[in-house]
């Protein structure tokens, strides 16, 4: 993940960031608990876009799996399980800091 923070100029206090989230293969969840499910990994992109309005706050847009992938694997015939991968979020946070 790589942020940058604009520093002089009109577009001081702007910082810009983004990368990949790396989530490796893990167990997954079989109801009839008769078999081991692996879950592969996947690689999903986040973003973020801040501004500093004074030296204590600041403001930030989160935007989460950018590229609104989905994590499933087929536990049975004739459907989809494990779903747990968060869809395309954006996210307004206000920070103070003291």
């Amino acid at each position: 993940f790589a942020n940058y923070e604009f520093t002089e100029g009109a577009l001081r206090g702007l910082s810009l960031g983004g990368g990949p989230v790396l989530i490796g293969e893990r167990e997954g969840l079989v109801f009839s608990g008769d078999r081991d499910v692996k879950v592969p990994g996947y690689t999903r992109w986040d973003a973020v876009i801040g501004y500093d309005v004074s030296e204590r706050f600041t403001l930030s847009l989160n935007f989460d799996n950018i590229t609104d992938i989905e994590d499933r694997i087929r536990t049975y015939p004739d459907s989809w399980g494990n779903m747990r991968v968060v869809p395309f979020t954006v996210t307004a946070r206000a920070a103070y800091r003291w």
